[in-house]
């Protein structure tokens, strides 16, 4: 028997080795065939936010389109709706536009602003608790109006809020027939703002910022404790208004014992009309553009559409004056019922007997809707006379 020689022993060895990394190399081949094999079960399967945000181009080209990925939403978001919020703006900004809808529609969030057609705030105080009840019960009710006074307005537009904005008094705590009345109630807000006619501006700026995050509205109307609102007149005559740059009411005013003598005009305070792309820009002044010397709370109202309109350049008749403000005197106990807001009538009584003047008013029997009551005590109130003369003739 020949024995092998050290060099044919070499090649031996050689061909012996490739054989084995030819095999090696096949049986990796379709290890990794096997992979990257496409599961047609893969909706089942959770993939970590992280890992697709991370390799999502990558998978993007090797998974068939076919097959449907769902992200796993982590479960460790915070009850928090801060967190929550920032959370899910994060996780669906990651995801594809079906994901980001699906989300969408199954994760409403909750903390979202209501929508309403009109925000009404009224500066309160911890005393005045019968005036905002008659201001709930009575002439912001759509109930007690009778139905044809609404005739033809879509229900959207008689969706409406109260904003009732309560100070702190000094050196006393609240009540607790005020907590109960909060507790029962969700128009009333609370502050730390010390109760007096210096903190009115500051709770209107409170308000028109803090409207903005609850609200989705079109119109922000403020009004006193002493307005009577005709809710018809009011709702109809927004429908038809300005949907941008509108800052409307009685608004023929100027500061005179103020720097701003002469400066600007603005709206008395018993009812005016601001449209929401006006709120943000006032909610968006810094500190030191809200900062003024001016006390009186529609004085400052005027100030800031002042300070909005120059500093973003707006064009156009703002403040815009219209007719239907307040009541128009011609005698002392006489009313035209054309306005939106009805100003001055100082006792709740007086506010009780022309509100329901108003309610029987009548085109028909008064055409022009001038009321008069005989005496200061009576709850009748009867067609202007001129109005029945102009009639006759």
């Amino acid at each position: 028997m020949r024995m092998v020689e050290a060099k044919e022993f070499s090649v031996i060895v050689v061909v012996v080795c490739m054989m084995y990394l030819i095999i090696s190399f096949l049986t990796n081949v379709q290890d990794l065939n096997d992979e990257y094999e496409v599961n047609d079960n893969v909706d089942e399967k959770e993939i970590s936010i992280s890992d697709f945000k991370s390799n999502s181009q990558s998978v993007i080209n090797k998974i068939d389109v076919r097959s449907e990925i769902k992200p796993k939403i982590p479960t460790n978001i915070s009850n928090s709706s801060a967190n929550q919020g920032e959370t899910k703006s994060a996780i669906k900004n990651s995801l594809p536009l079906t994901d980001k809808i699906e989300i969408e529609s199954d994760q409403k969030d909750t903390n979202a602003p209501e929508d309403c057609f009109i925000v009404i705030f009224i500066p309160s105080m911890a005393n005045s608790a019968n005036l905002r009840q008659e201001m709930r019960t009575r002439w912001l009710n759509t109930s007690i109006w009778k139905n044809e006074k609404f005739q033809e307005i879509e229900p959207v537009y008689l969706n409406f809020k109260l904003m009732f904005v309560l100070g702190k008094q000094q050196d006393k705590e609240y009540s607790a027939e005020l907590l109960e009345e909060v507790s029962a109630n969700t128009d009333m807000f609370l502050t730390d703002f010390e109760e007096s006619k210096k903190t009115l501006k500051d709770k209107l700026l409170w308000a028109l910022r803090e409207s903005i995050k609850l609200y989705n509205f079109t119109y922000f109307v403020k009004v006193d404790h002493d307005t009577l609102i005709d809710l018809p007149n009011l709702i109809r005559g927004s429908i038809t208004s300005p949907r941008e740059n509108l800052y409307t009411g009685y608004c023929n005013k100027m500061l005179l014992g103020s720097i701003y003598k002469r400066t600007f005009r603005y709206c008395l305070g018993g009812g005016y009309i601001l449209s929401r792309d006006l709120v943000e820009k006032i909610a968006l002044l810094e500190g030191k553009e809200t900062e003024a010397e001016i006390w009186a709370e529609d004085g400052y109202a005027g100030y800031l559409v002042w300070m909005v309109k120059n500093k973003y350049g707006l064009e156009g008749a703002i403040p815009q004056r219209f007719g239907g403000w307040r009541l128009k005197i011609y005698t002392k106990n006489v009313v035209q019922f054309k306005g939106y807001f009805y100003h001055w009538l100082k006792k709740q009584s007086k506010m009780e007997r022309t509100f329901q003047c108003r309610i029987r008013a009548n085109k028909t029997e008064c055409p022009s809707l001038q009321y008069v009551f005989e005496d200061g005590n009576s709850d009748e109130c009867k067609c202007y006379q001129p109005d029945l003369d102009t009639m006759i003739r």
